[in-house]
């Protein structure tokens, strides 16, 4: 009204105190009015009904403007305006009548942005024991190094859902509540070369890729399981490192390979696959062995008899 207005024209005040005069006030705006936009977007032009002084507060919050596999850039929203309307034939007469406010560090009518760059693409594929390729496998991705828990303690996480199909995957924004855009999904699947590709993940961060599901006539028992490591920048290669039991997981000449096998036999013969197989073999032949000492004792007391 112009008795406040009248009241701030006379006032002085620190940008401190209006600053906590601004933030006193701000959450009490609920009048929804929109202005008219001139200058390319760059200038609004507000109305009001009457004269007065008005606290402007920008309702639009954050702008996503941009969101690909490479970058993400957001506005944000204006910080709150006081302002006020020409004061006319007041009496006694108003200092600043015009409604100027030299409030500096207060009303700041620059648009500040938020710029995210994202880790570069990283890819893996599925392959048989000859490193040929495979399809039909499936697999999850966590955010974070979960490839220590058990299956009941991996219940408790939740996958990523991404967005695309046929091996090329995309890491969208989640909404503010926390779900994913519609059509995004936690499972992946390959493409005719057995390959998975994902964009978007987060700089300098650790993933934990879990297969879900073997290719049709593989072994489902031993799946693989894996880490990625994004870089600190977008150029910076991404680390691998196997996590299953069975070594399944591995490069292969640049290559990240995961491999599927049909039986025990087909397992790589390094780390606790190739202890357990040398296990079993070594306790056949010691059973062997003793088969074999058996008989021929038994053999000598019927020649002795």
């Amino acid at each position: 009204s112009l008795n406040e207005w009248a009241w701030l024209g006379n006032t002085t005040l620190t940008a401190a105190q209006t600053t906590a005069f601004v933030n006193a006030l701000k959450d009490l705006a609920v009048t929804g009015i929109t202005p008219m936009a001139s200058n390319g977007g760059k200038t609004q032009t507000f109305t009001f009904a009457e004269g007065g002084l008005y606290l402007i507060v920008d309702q639009s919050g954050k702008l996503v403007v941009e969101d690909n596999d490479t970058h993400k850039l957001v506005w944000n929203g204006n910080a709150p305006i006081l302002a006020g309307t020409a004061i006319t034939g007041a009496a006694p007469s108003v200092n600043n009548a015009t409604g100027v406010l030299a409030a500096a560090g207060v009303v700041d009518l620059k648009s500040s942005k938020e710029e995210t760059t994202k880790a570069g693409a990283v890819t893996w594929q599925k392959v048989d024991k000859n490193a040929a390729a495979l399809t039909g496998a499936e697999f999850q991705v966590y955010e974070g190094d979960v490839s220590g828990l058990s299956a009941d303690e991996l219940k408790a996480k939740t996958p990523l859902k991404f967005n695309g199909s046929n091996g090329a995957y995309s890491l969208p924004t989640a909404n503010a509540d926390g779900t994913y855009p519609e059509g995004a999904t936690d499972t992946l699947q390959s493409n005719a070369e057995g390959k998975y590709t994902l964009n978007g993940l987060k700089l300098n961060t650790t993933y934990t890729v879990i297969e879900t599901k073997v290719p049709t006539g593989y072994n489902g028992t031993f799946v693989g399981k894996f880490t990625i490591t994004t870089g600190a920048t977008a150029d910076a290669a991404a680390t691998f490192a196997g996590k299953d039991a069975w070594n399944l997981s591995k490069d292969n000449k640049g290559t990240f390979q995961v491999t599927n096998v049909k039986n025990i036999t087909q397992l790589p013969l390094t780390g606790a696959a190739g202890t357990m197989l040398f296990s079993v073999i070594g306790l056949l032949i010691a059973g062997a062995a003793v088969t074999v000492f058996v008989k021929s004792r038994s053999t000598k007391r019927a020649l002795n008899a």
